[in-house]
């Protein structure tokens, strides 16, 4: 198999959006992107350069469409065309997780087999996920370390894959605070409280470091044991932030990534409370329901609009407490 000395220009292009704040991460990102490049026939990716398995991870990809994985459970995840596996690396040991994204597309409708093929020429998520994992574990959020991307099949059929380690968690914080409600009830406040700080310091973190995650929400972190109780995961949109922009501006964007806050109008007053780091400003608050609401897509704003004639728009439920999420 043989390492590319090209580069791709996705991360190039990256940069160019990055300022002075961002721009270490990135540029490092870039170089271990370039160390790790693989293209072998219809296969293209990427191995994580500072991992310690790097002969084992290769091993696996070299035989990832045998038999192979067809030895260990499948998880679906929220998107159809995306699958997980969990299983012991060949060689190594290590529990390591394989998310695939599959780029069949023969049963699915003809409107359905456009929207993958274009969906495979102007994104990738599994090299987006690994970039963007890269990029978090560099600037030390605490997230599942990434071991390798990579593509292969036929440009009309390319299946995905994005390999990382399996971390020690509990389950993600959308089930623990529900689980905690149910066992404790109003008792457990306290500690629901310190782990949406927790969550709000990690995204202020990650925004700083010029990162954007874009979907912020509890079932995106996972209950971890470090000093941040947390750990970030599902990185398929992760990208830099608007580093360049003025200060003002970069924090109306960054906002952009709360814009599905599964908590209470008092949670989220909470949270942006502890992610500001002081009691939010009316300007900052009207700033993130311009995004929670829909932003600048007016088709989020036509399907609000539309759930509110219907009556069915997302309420909080009756009898939980304001850090509850739905």
């Amino acid at each position: 198999m043989a390492f590319r000395n090209e580069y791709e220009g996705t991360i190039d292009m990256f940069l160019k959006q990055v300022g002075t704040d961002g721009m270490s991460i990135w540029r490092q990102v870039s170089s271990l992107t370039r160390a790790g490049a693989i293209e072998e026939g219809d296969l293209k990716g990427c191995l994580n350069p500072e991992a310690d398995c790097f002969e084992a991870v290769l091993r696996l990809i070299n035989k990832i469409d045998s038999e192979f994985s067809k030895d260990f459970p499948v998880y679906i995840t929220g998107r159809a065309r995306n699958t997980l596996q969990v299983f012991s690396l060949p060689e190594d040991g290590r529990s390591v997780v394989l998310k695939k994204n599959s780029g069949r597309i023969a049963d699915l409708s003809l409107s359905g087999q456009w929207e993958v093929l274009l969906r495979n020429i102007f994104r990738n998520y599994a090299r987006t996920a690994f970039q963007g994992s890269l990029a978090l574990h560099l600037a030390d959020i605490p997230t599942p370390r990434p071991l390798a991307w990579w593509t292969k099949g036929d440009s009309q059929a390319k299946d995905a894959y994005f390999l990382y380690e399996e971390i020690s968690a509990m389950e993600t914080l959308s089930e623990y605070l529900q689980s905690i409600w149910k066992e404790k009830g109003e008792s457990a406040t306290r500690e629901a409280s310190e782990l949406i700080r927790s969550m709000a310091h990690l995204t202020r973190k990650m925004h700083d470091s010029g990162i954007m995650h874009g979907d912020i929400v509890t079932h995106n972190f996972l209950v971890h044991d470090n000093e941040f109780g947390l750990a970030l995961i599902d990185t398929d949109h992760v990208r830099p932030s608007h580093a360049f922009l003025p200060e003002p501006v970069r924090r109306f964007y960054n906002l952009r990534c709360l814009r599905r806050l599964d908590l209470s109008p008092e949670g989220q007053r909470y949270f942006l409370s502890k992610y500001f780091g002081r009691e939010i400003q009316l300007m900052e608050w009207s700033a993130f329901r311009f995004w929670y609401l829909g932003g600048f897509s007016f088709r989020r704003w036509f399907k609000r609009f539309r759930k509110f004639l219907r009556g069915d728009q997302r309420n909080q439920p009756s009898g939980v407490p304001w850090w509850f999420p739905y």
